[in-house]
Order: structure tokens, then sequence, then C-alpha cells
């Protein structure tokens, strides 16, 4: 027996050492993407300076990369009505072209090939092929009979290998077109005329918000960035040290493709059939990038968070981080992309609490708390909404809270002169609230109990930052600013 054990032994050690050179292997060639296409065509991939000499203009205002192309940003000028936008070649075809086609139902195929004599638009990609989006009347134009042409059906994989990749763009319906007429034509009128279809700008999925679930403060884009909490530890020691499990690469594999699966089906079904004005940046792997209306997008992260337990059974080790926030629409992407990510590193480094395990948190307000509480202070923010629109409370009552709260916090911090919140507060709610407020507005002595925790429950006011936020941010009106 102990012979065997031995010779188990030396096999586990051997696999995992096999493994361990695997996955450095993996690393090194995830560094050398491009090594065997650069010396098949034997060309140096460093950009030469003679490249810039004719007709430089400077760099493209869009990937900040390419040189400007005068007919791309020509055109590109006639696309938008913008004269000052410069940009270069590849930029135009990706937001002109690709950009314009690619969200677009009727453009169900897509055709591969060298050839550029063929009636529509391309969109130039690797080794001088191009691609073109075409409707079902439009196949008729293509030789089908050219050998280096290929015909694609987006909705149908039939027998070649299928990999999903996440994807989902809100596009205007009638109800959107009414909303923009009456609301944004006038404000956006340089730019082209919205149309039934067509993809949703940044800021009419903000306002989406305002007139499909009729939230009465300005229009906020929402950012989602989320990932798997320490999923290369899962990997490297999940399957060890259990006997009914042996190590293998067809489970390390099977792990990564159920994980992808969640992320860039599932997901996406739910968002195609219930958050329509979601837009889905990417999602796969272990991670996720959205954008969309800031109220919906914190709804959405609640369930994601449900589902993704329920698709894990309940697995404690495997859990979800997130870094929700909420921008002006017109906030370049990259900067909007560059805070989520932050706030998503903030989650990450949530420490372990008593029965709580460590990450597993989410980030909103520049507030970090565990999934089970914000579901808890959401309800709050809800709760404090419902009395503002009610008018039982006013925005300046709830800014006070805020500024209470902010002043018990420098108080525990050591600020002996800031403890002087405590009888602010309690004149505060001596003067300006009362049971009949709320028994004016038909609510029950259990709603004013309730919002009188704000004064006697120290829980309330030390954890205020998501929910005072949420309902100031809600009725937040044009012009209105603070910290």
């Amino acid at each position: 027996c102990s012979v065997t054990a031995s010779f188990n032994d030396l096999l586990l050690d051997q696999f995992n050492q096999t493994l361990n050179r695997f996955f450095d292997e993996l690393e090194r060639q995830k560094l050398k993407k491009f090594k065997h296409f650069i010396e098949s065509v034997k060309f140096d991939p460093v950009l030469q300076d003679k490249l810039y000499v004719h007709d430089y203009d400077g760099n493209c205002q869009v990937c900040e990369t390419e040189a400007v192309d005068k007919k791309s940003s020509e055109r590109f000028a006639k696309r938008f009505k913008n004269e000052t936008y410069r940009v270069c070649e590849a930029c135009f075809q990706q937001v002109c072209i690709i950009g314009r086609d690619l969200p677009k139902e009727e453009m169900r195929y897509f055709y591969l090939s060298k050839l550029k004599k063929i009636p529509h638009e391309t969109s130039d990609l690797l080794l001088e092929w191009n691609i073109r989006f075409l409707k079902e009347n439009d196949i008729s134009c293509l030789n089908l009979s050219e050998p280096s042409g290929f015909l694609f059906n987006r909705e149908q994989h039939k027998d070649y290998a299928f990999h999903p990749v996440a994807g989902h763009m809100p596009l205007m319906d009638q109800g959107d077109l009414e909303y923009w007429d009456k609301n944004l034509q006038e404000k956006n009128a340089g730019e082209e005329k919205m149309k039934l279809c067509d993809p949703k700008t940044f800021e009419m999925i903000a306002h989406s918000d305002k007139h499909v679930r009729e939230i009465r403060g300005k229009a906020f884009l929402g950012a989602l960035k989320a990932d798997v909490d320490n999923l290369g530890f899962i990997f490297s020691i999940g399957f060890e040290n259990k006997e009914e499990t042996k190590l293998s690469i067809s489970r390390f594999a099977s792990l990564s493709r159920m994980l992808n699966y969640f992320f860039s089906v599932k997901l996406v079904e739910m968002i195609r059939k219930d958050f329509r004005d979601i837009y889905v940046i990417f999602a796969g792997g272990d991670d996720l990038f959205f954008l969309g209306p800031w109220v919906e997008l914190i709804r959405f992260s609640e369930i994601l968070r449900d589902k993704f337990t329920r698709f894990t059974a309940g697995n404690r080790d495997i859990t979800l981080s997130a870094g929700l926030g909420v921008f002006k629409p017109t906030l370049p992407v990259r900067n909007i992309a560059h805070s989520a990510e932050e706030l998503l590193e903030q989650s990450k480094q949530y420490p372990a609490e008593q029965g709580v395990k460590e990450k597993n948190a989410v980030t909103l307000f520049d507030e970090t708390v565990n999934w089970k509480r914000f579901t808890e202070l959401i309800q709050r923010g809800d709760q404090l909404n419902d009395f503002l629109n009610q008018e039982v409370l006013s925005t300046g009552f709830v800014y006070r809270l805020l500024n209470y709260s902010r002043q018990q916090k420098k108080f525990m911090e050591g600020n002996v002169k800031a403890g002087i919140y405590v009888s602010r507060m309690s004149y505060d709610f001596a003067r300006n609230i009362t049971s009949s407020q709320f028994n004016k507005k038909e609510y029950d002595e259990h709603a004013y109990q309730d919002f009188m925790k704000w004064k006697d429950d120290r829980d309330y006011l030390s954890n205020a930052n998501i929910p005072l936020h949420y309902s100031l941010y809600k009725n937040r009106m044009d012009g209105e600013e603070y910290e």
C-alpha cells in the first residue's frame, strides 16, 4: 500500500509540474500573438517615418494613434455634420460602416473577400481581406463561385465550430423616437435625425431612465464592470486534495467553458429579453463591461449576482465583484472605462468580515459593501426617493443628512469638534419631521418609525453614502451640483 501511495504521489507531482509548464508556455505564447504572421509576410512591424511624410495632418482624434486621412475625414464630416473632427481610415470604417451595419437586424449576412469591386461599402481586415454586411436581397450581386470569397449567415453556424461572442446594442423604437422629437431633437439639431432601429446614442440610453422608468432626475449613464473573484486560485488548486476528483486538462476546460457560457450566452439572452437598454461592450470568460441607464444598471447588477450564484449552485468559493459608476453621457468612453476599472479594483480590496468572504463586493458612489448590504442600502434609497416624490421630505433635508453622516465619520476618526452634529441633527428632526407629515400622504406609522432610524440607529447614518446619493441622483435636476 505504501508503494502504491508513493507511486500515486509521484504521478501527481509529475502532473503538477507538466501543468505548470503548460501554463507558463501559454503565457509566453500570449505575448507572441503575431509572431508567425510577422515572419511570414517579411515586413518591419515598427512604424516608419516615411508613412507620415506626405500630407501628415496630425493623429486621428478617435484612436489617437493612426495618421489623419483627409478623404475619410471629409466623409466622416458629411456623415455627422461635424467639419472639425479628423479621423483615420480605419476609424471611419469602424464607426461609419461597421458601426452602421452591424446593429441592423436585416444585415443578416457578411461576406469576406479580397475583391474590391463589389457593391456596398467594405471595411478592411488583415492581409488584404475585407468584410461587408449584406441583406438577403443583396446576395444576388455576389459571385459565390469566386474562390476568394466566403459568405456567412450571422444567425446560423451550422456544422462550423461555434464560439459565442456576447453583444447587444440598444436600438430606437417608436417610443424612443417620440421622446427624441419632443425633448432632445432641438438640443441635438446639428446631428443626423434619428430613425427607427438606429443604435441609441449614449445620451438616449441615459434618458431611458426618464421616459421608460419615469425617473424625475437628470439623465445619467451607468457603467458596470464585474468579474469572478480569485479565478486563478480556483483553477490552480480548485481540484486538488479531493479524492473524488482527479486533476485533468478537461476539467479546467469545462469550468472555463461553463463560465464563458454564462457571461456570453445566458447573460446576453436575459439582457435582450428584459434589459434592452443595456449596451454590452464585452462579456465572456469571467468578466463583463456594460453601459446603460444608471438606475436600470443598478437593478441589473443585483439580478446578475443572484443569477451567478444560482448558476454556480451556491458555491461559496466562486464569487463575483463589481464596480458601478454614474457618469454624464458626454464623457468619453475611455474615461468611463478607466473609472469603472478603478471601482472594480476597489471592490477587490474589500476585506473579509465575520461570516462574509473577502472580495465578493460591489462599489457604488465610492462606497464598497458586500452584496447583501448593497441590497439593503438600495432599498433604503428607494424608500427615501418615495418620500421625496411624495414631498414628505425636501431634497434640502436629505442633503443635510448627507452632511451629518460625513460629520459622524470625522467624529469617529477622532475629530471631537465634529461631534456637534448630534445636537444639530436632533434639532433638525424635531423642527422638520413629524408623524403628521407621513399621515397626510397616507403612510402608516411604520413608515414614520422607519425614517426616524436615520436619527436613532447608528447603522443608518454610518452607511448613508449609497442610499442618500441614490435618492438625490434620482431627483437631481439640470444645473444642480454637489460633491
